[in-house]
């Protein structure tokens, strides 16, 4: 991501971490030239880096917030079986999809703070969560405060992080691996514009109609990135009238289902990526001919679940 030396300025910046980036920059004074987030990490470390977030939109980071969060879960669900921190990682992802409002994120928020606040040992893993959500109750606000505001949470998500690595001795570790998932995010070489999956793998092949949902192929897109292999689909969008003819249920006639042949280790690759990136719905057949995994991100019905063809 993109931003300047003169945006940087109108958000006060510490005087040392100011004078160290115009010194990298051979430069004096602020300009419109473009500065990358990366530039920033290299020259100023990752500290100064994530607070340069506040530059920024909270849509623009939020899923870095989410694997950041994500990457310290494992130490509080060891002993805690709330299941908020996790939800609201989830609830991070939908609403950068647009599946959930800003109100309905604040109060999974909440719930992942009221979590955290009676975890005790294991409570800043917890925390992390919630303050990578808060930054969105923060950023909803319209007033030029609120970025900072919300960047601040994001600071705060990342030293929850590191904190809860505390617990394990490896707190340095952890921040190597913030720093490695902020040059995921935001590294623009990195990163791919074009979709993965053509019209014609995920139309119907019954009445030949594409209905595929938007969303849904953003988060398999995302997934697809993640992986960074290629991913094969086997059904895509299914209309009403081909699953009575097969005898299959509706799930793929809402456009939001998607079934990909895979097995044994790719089969456990791309489970762990699906939880990861907020799919809600998934199949698991692995015996036989024929194996895939069913992936949709539907909301309504037994949502979120798992089962076995």
């Amino acid at each position: 991501m993109i931003t300047t030396l003169n945006k940087i300025l109108e958000n006060n910046p510490c005087k040392s971490g100011w004078n160290k980036l115009l010194q990298s920059l051979n430069k004096t004074s602020a300009d419109d030239e473009d500065l990358s987030l990366i530039y920033i990490l290299k020259s100023n470390g990752i500290d100064d880096a994530l607070w340069a977030l506040r530059c920024f939109d909270y849509l623009d980071y939020c899923l870095f917030l989410a694997d950041v969060a994500e990457s310290v879960l494992h130490i509080y669900e060891e002993s805690n079986d709330n299941k908020a921190p996790r939800n609201v990682i989830l609830a991070i992802r939908d609403y950068k999809s647009g599946r959930i409002t800003k109100d309905e994120l604040k109060i999974a928020a909440a719930d992942a703070a009221d979590a955290a606040a009676a975890a005790y040992a294991a409570a800043a893993a917890a925390y992390a969560a919630a303050d990578a959500a808060v930054a969105a109750a923060d950023a909803a606000d319209a007033a030029d405060a609120a970025a900072a505001d919300a960047a601040d949470a994001a600071v705060a998500a990342a030293a929850d992080a590191a904190d809860a690595a505390v617990a394990v001795g490896a707190r340095k570790k952890k921040w190597n691996e913030i720093e490695e998932l902020f040059i995921k995010h935001f590294d623009t070489r990195l990163h791919h514009s074009v979709n993965y999956f053509s019209e014609d793998e995920l139309k119907c092949p019954h009445c030949d109609e594409y209905h595929f949902n938007s969303g849904t192929l953003a988060r398999l897109n995302a997934l697809r990135v993640d992986r960074g292999k290629p991913i094969i689909v086997t059904s895509g969008y299914r209309c009403k009238e081909y699953n009575i003819l097969k005898g299959f249920t509706q799930t793929h006639a809402s456009g939001q289902s998607v079934d990909v042949l895979c097995d044994r280790g790719e089969a456990y690759e791309i489970l762990k990526l699906a939880f990861k990136h907020g799919f809600t719905g998934i199949g698991v057949k692995q015996k036989g001919e024929g194996r895939i995994i069913h992936l949709d991100d539907l909301t309504e019905g037994l949502r979120p679940t798992i089962w076995s063809y």
